[in-house]
Parts: structure tokens; C-alpha cells; sequence
């Protein structure tokens, strides 16, 4: 890796960028930020301060990414993407298009959101978690590992989590389903599509 002021890109102060990094036109990157190798930056995006992003990885057109990010390794963001402060991520994550992470998110490895969602902020994902189109998930909001919301395999969308729920270890939540507040939702429980959950109702 080598400093770089990277100028034609807009980068602010030093940055450190990776060997093969690729970084498109209109681009810009906030100081001190490191961005690995094989990174790959599309047209308009922009990079915030103090961010820290792995290598071989992949943030489309118009997306942006917050000061104070951790992405590692193998990232791979959509168009108009946004993720906003103070979040961190493992390895694999990816962000479909037009989809939004509320800051001081936290998620372990393999953490895949569909298009249109939003990730409320305080919240945090274990690994291997599958969010699909169009999911909302509230403030305060924490996932076990190996957990699916609103996805079937095929077609995945419209799921609303209230802020303060719990979900555990291997949980399966169907499409078009509302969870309201503060819920509980126990290890390996299904919720089926259609359902509807109430205000601090313990699911098992």
C-alpha cells in the first residue's frame, strides 16, 4: 500500500490506498482513510474521514460511506448505497442498491441486505444474517447468527421490525410480516409470512 494524495478524486489531506485500487471519476475520500488492495470506488461516491476499508471489494455509483466505517474484506455495496458513522462490519458484506445503514451499526461476517432497506441505527447483526428488499429494522434492534428476514430464497420484501426487539440464533422470518416493540423472538423460531406480532409479545 502507498500514500496517496489521490487528487483527481477529490482526496482530502492523506489517504492510504491499496495497490490495484480502482477509483472512479467525481470520487472522494475524507483524510485518513485506508482503502485496501483490489478496492473498486464507481462514479460520485464518497468516502468519509477515518474510514477503514478492506481489500478486494466493490462500493457502487453515488453511494456513500460515513467517516469513522469499518468494512472489511470482500464488500460489496450497490448504487446509492448509504452507511452512515461509527458502524463496523465483517468480512462479505453486501448492501444492495438504495438501501441505507443507520449509524452505530454492528455486524458479524457475511451480513447481506437486499435492495431498499433500512437498518436502524444502535443495532446489531450476528453473522451469516440475510435481510431481503425492502426490510425496515428500528432502533436498538439485535440479530442472532444465521438468522433470514423477509427472503425465501427467490423474492424477499416488506418486513418492518420495531425498535427494542431481540431476535435469536437461526431465526426464519417470512415476507410482509410487522413485529412491533421491544419482542422477544427465541432461537430457531419461524415466523410465517403474513404474520403479524404485537408490542412485547415473546415468540418461541
Amino acid at each position: 500500500m502507498e500514500l496517496d494524495r489521490f487528487r483527481r478524486s477529490g482526496c482530502r489531506k492523506w489517504a492510504l490506498i491499496g495497490d490495484d485500487a480502482l477509483i472512479g471519476e467525481n470520487v472522494e475520500i475524507g483524510k485518513d482513510a485506508t482503502i485496501g488492495n483490489g478496492f473498486t470506488i464507481a462514479d460520485g461516491s464518497s468516502i468519509g474521514e477515518f474510514n477503514w476499508l478492506g481489500s478486494d471489494a466493490f462500493i457502487g455509483s453515488d453511494s456513500q460511506v460515513d467517516r469513522f466505517v469499518i468494512l472489511r474484506d470482500g464488500a460489496v455495496l450497490g448504487d446509492e448505497v448509504k452507511i452512515d458513522r461509527f458502524s463496523e462490519f465483517g468480512a462479505g458484506l453486501q448492501v444492495g442498491n438504495r438501501s441505507h445503514i443507520e449509524r452505530f451499526t454492528r455486524a458479524g461476517d457475511g451480513l447481506a441486505v437486499g435492495e431498499g432497506s433500512y437498518l436502524g441505527r444502535f443495532s446489531c447483526f450476528g453473522d451469516e444474517v440475510t435481510v431481503g428488499d425492502r426490510v425496515e429494522t428500528n432502533l436498538f434492534t439485535t440479530v442472532g447468527s444465521g438468522v433470514s428476514i423477509g427472503s425465501d430464497g427467490e423474492m424477499s420484501y416488506f418486513v418492518v421490525i420495531g425498535e427494542g426487539t431481540t431476535i435469536g440464533d437461526g431465526v426464519t422470518i417470512g415476507r410482509f410480516v410487522r413485529i412491533g416493540k421491544d419482542v422477544q423472538i427465541s432461537d430457531g423460531a419461524v415466523i410465517r409470512s403474513g404474520s403479524r406480532i404485537a408490542d412485547g409479545e415473546v415468540v418461541e
